[in-house]
């Protein structure tokens, strides 16, 4: 079987090229499944539990999809659809290609590819929740450096508008105008 891995967006609106054993990042651009979002593929197989065959399968929504993705359905071969799904979310979708011998899957390699489907789905969404993670912690370090530096900053300020407010009283005093020199030179370095 060729396998095509496509990955769902969080928002499960449009199918992004996740890997191949038959096409190259550039082959899959080219495919439907991009221009068109991949929405109607997402609907379709976000509610099935067991690998779909397009070519067996008596549903309507089975003519409807392969109507849709005509095209990418008959130049890729493919056949079998099997849903990624981990936590009640729709991960991802692999396609599988016919068997060497263009027979069905029999009920213990639908079983199989089941198994395997969840295994890369629970994969796939440790990968993602893993980003998420690190987002989460690379934005708290940055609100974290932000808070330093605004008080540095409010430190900085007020200590320019103290000797702004005396500055007009004690211009007359050198000790002062040296205080202020001292005090301005250390918050512009």
């Amino acid at each position: 079987l060729s396998v095509t891995i496509w990955l769902v967006d969080e928002k499960e609106e449009r199918l992004t090229f996740g890997g191949s054993t038959v096409y190259t990042e550039a082959q899959a651009a080219d495919m439907n499944f991009f221009s068109k979002g991949g929405k109607e593929m997402i609907r379709a197989i976000a509610n099935q539990n067991m690998p779909v065959d397009l070519k067996k399968c008596d549903d309507d929504w089975v003519e409807d999809l392969t109507r849709t993705y005509e095209m990418e359905t008959k130049e890729s071969r493919i056949r079998y659809c099997v849903p990624l799904i981990a936590a009640h979310q729709l991960i991802g979708i692999i396609t599988l290609s016919e068997k060497v011998f263009y027979e069905s899957l029999t009920f213990e390699e639908s079983d199989l590819i089941k198994t395997i489907s969840d295994q890369a789905a629970s994969s796939l969404l440790n990968i993602r929740l893993s980003e998420s993670l690190r987002q989460s912690k690379e934005l708290e370090a940055f609100q974290t450096m932000s808070a330093f530096f605004m008080h540095d900053l409010k430190n900085l300020a007020s200590k320019l508008s103290l000797v702004t407010q005396n500055l007009p009283l004690h211009m007359d005093n050198p000790e002062f105008r040296q205080d202020a020199l001292k005090t301005i030179s250390q918050s512009v370095v």
